[in-house]
């Protein structure tokens, strides 16, 4: 169960920095393309109260002969958020968190740790702090058709347990600039890449009312709730 907890952290590492990382650390390292292209995508997100969409997540570890992909749900706002799959949802208003178990028919409940989520939607305005570099934007197709950009950042610190996160950006028509995919490369030698089917932005913090955990939303489910705060 550990490593459907990471999963999802590592989702909401990944969303967070696609939507927010104009925080990120400025250094001569950086290029200045991908650097211009980073704040516009960043500006057109922080105009919103919060985002919904669909996601698939694909992963891969070639020497533990894992291949896995799983379509999902998210909902993020402030430091509230919930990211559903099949096996797994994890939820948290921001104090606690919730992470159900479909399959084991279980709820952990835990409280909500900055630390421990890594990068949350919270711990936004101090990603600078991570020390991530950006040297390189490549052209790229996305499914071998559509054009996009993609940018490669690396950890500064050595104490992080992934080697780099490539992010993939397109365009719409009207030029509006979009994050469409990210790509953990883990140094376990685990690959998770998540494709942001569908993204839409929510104006109002107050129809975001799934940020707690209920019994009820889950009828069909005899879970055993476990508090571990």
């Amino acid at each position: 169960m550990q490593y459907k907890i990471i999963e999802m952290q590592l989702f909401v590492k990944v969303f967070t920095i696609l939507c927010f990382f104009s925080f990120l650390n400025l250094n001569a390292q950086n290029n200045p393309e991908a650097e211009a292209l980073l704040s516009s995508v960043a500006e057109t997100y922080k105009k919103h109260a919060g985002f919904e969409g669909v996601f698939t997540m694909k992963i891969e570890n070639k020497e533990a002969d894992i291949s896995e992909k799983q379509n999902g749900t998210f909902a993020v706002a402030g430091n509230k958020y919930k990211i559903s799959t099949p096996l797994v949802d994890r939820i948290t208003d921001g104090e606690t968190v919730w992470t159900v178990f479909k399959e084991d028919e279980e709820v952990q409940e835990t409280y909500f740790d900055e630390e421990e989520e890594e990068f949350t939607p919270s711990s936004i305005f101090t990603l600078y702090e991570k020390n991530l570099t950006y040297p390189t934007i490549k052209d790229t197709l996305v499914f071998d058709v559509e054009k996009a950009k993609a940018i490669d950042m690396f950890p500064n610190s050595s104490d992080e347990t992934y080697d780099k996160i490539k992010l993939i950006i397109q365009s719409t028509n009207d030029g509006t600039n979009y994050i469409s995919m990210g790509i953990v490369y883990s140094k376990n030698g685990t690959i998770v890449t998540y494709h942001l089917k569908e993204t839409n932005a929510v104006e109002a913090v107050t129809k975001f009312d799934r940020f707690k955990f209920r019994a009820e939303d889950y009828p069909n489910l005899d879970l055993d709730i476990i508090d571990l705060k």
